[in-house]
């Protein structure tokens, strides 16, 4: 969970993320950059970054769309919280999701995202 928690704490120093003047929020090119900018081995990142959007999206992390779209990934998702303590409280409250969960996510636009 120490890898989640030094993600987590580079997500709510990330401007962009946080106060990004018109469109804050998460999106999974955002997600790539800040855990690149942790120290993250980026090639290995980024074939787990769907399956964190989707975890952070089914534990509340991340506001849902309002009408999910195959487009719905590419826009800046907010965080629903900016206190590390909720935020870490809803992950551990949620099981990361599964292959075929990813898979299937993917298959509705996931993976499309720049």
């Amino acid at each position: 969970m120490a890898n989640v928690e030094r993600l987590i704490e580079a997500i709510l120093l990330d401007e962009e993320i946080m106060a990004h003047p018109s469109l804050p929020g998460l999106t999974r090119a955002r997600l790539r950059e800040v855990a690149a900018r942790a120290g993250f081995d980026p090639h290995r990142f980024g074939r787990f970054s769907a399956a964190l959007l989707l975890w952070f999206t089914r534990a509340g992390v991340i506001v849902p769309e309002e009408t999910p779209s195959a487009t719905a990934w590419a826009r800046p998702r907010p965080l629903s919280s900016d206190d590390r303590v909720t935020l870490r409280g809803l992950l551990h409250a949620a099981s990361p999701p599964d292959g075929d969960v990813v898979r299937q996510a993917r298959a509705e636009g996931l993976g499309s995202t720049p």
